[in-house]
């Protein structure tokens, strides 16, 4: 789980994967390099997405988004939770651009 977490760190909105064993969370940013944060909203929205793909997960500490599986998921499960988180991000990076919420450029 943490392999496939980690590896969603490169996309645009995430500043920080973090976790350890069956839990993780990613943090949703404006600006990778700043790492400043959107307003909880967008985590909100985040999450509202992962239902829409069939996904459980939830706004953790506001920017956050968290997963806590089950210890008996399985490993196929586990690439099918980042499948389906990876599509709720792309979702939400659309969102942002759509929507102008992104950081302003120096």
């Amino acid at each position: 789980m943490q392999e496939r977490l980690h590896a969603l760190a490169d996309h645009p909105i995430v500043g920080e994967a973090r976790g350890e064993g069956l839990i993780g969370a990613l943090e949703l940013v404006k600006d990778k390099e700043t790492r400043e944060n959107f307003d909880a909203s967008v985590a909100a929205y985040c999450g509202d997405r992962c239902l829409d793909h069939g996904l459980i997960l939830r706004a953790a500490a506001g920017t956050s988004v968290a997963a806590c599986p089950p210890l008996i998921i399985t490993e196929d499960e586990i690439h099918a939770l980042f499948d389906r988180f990876k599509l709720a991000l792309d979702d939400t990076w659309d969102y942002v651009q759509k929507e102008n919420m992104l950081a302003a450029a120096e």
